[in-house]
């Protein structure tokens, strides 16, 4: 009966553990709506970081074209680390947010007009999300790009 017992209590430890790093894991999911009638696309990269590093994933932007028109940050709740930054790097290794998404608020969204042109051909980009201590902190960035 005891060795059931403390195999069943191993069992159920394990379960709970994997659970955990499951859950503590940062995540950057994409997701893409494009908008016909504009003639837009939005990414949106949601953002959650580390339960145990505070670190956020890398996300690519798949076969990115046209001028971009906005970028949006909006921290979340639990916020990220104040003076963060996030990147979005193309192949060439040029950010195409060029200064406009460092040193960002922890608590204040950012939306930025673009009022120079940024064309994208056919980039296949990726976000970075630097300078964050703070685990399981929480976002959503936005990209809008006119075809």
């Amino acid at each position: 009966m005891n060795k059931k017992f403390i195999l069943a209590g191993a069992l159920l430890l394990s379960v709970l553990l994997i659970a955990s790093a499951l859950y503590a894991a940062g995540t950057a999911t994409v997701t893409t709506v494009q908008n016909d009638r504009l003639r837009s696309t939005e990414y949106t990269v949601t953002w959650a970081a580390d339960a145990t590093t505070a670190v956020v994933p890398t996300a690519s932007l798949p076969d990115v074209a046209g001028f971009v028109i906005g970028l949006e940050v909006d921290p979340g709740s639990p916020a990220p680390t104040s003076l963060y930054d996030i990147t979005l790097v193309d192949r060439h290794g040029v950010d195409v947010g060029f200064d406009d998404l460092l040193n960002l608020s922890a608590t204040a969204p950012v939306k930025v007009q673009v009022y120079d042109a940024r064309w994208l051909n056919s980039e296949d980009l990726t976000f970075t999300l630097s300078n964050n201590s703070v685990s399981s902190a929480v976002g959503v960035f936005r990209l809008t790009v006119r075809r």
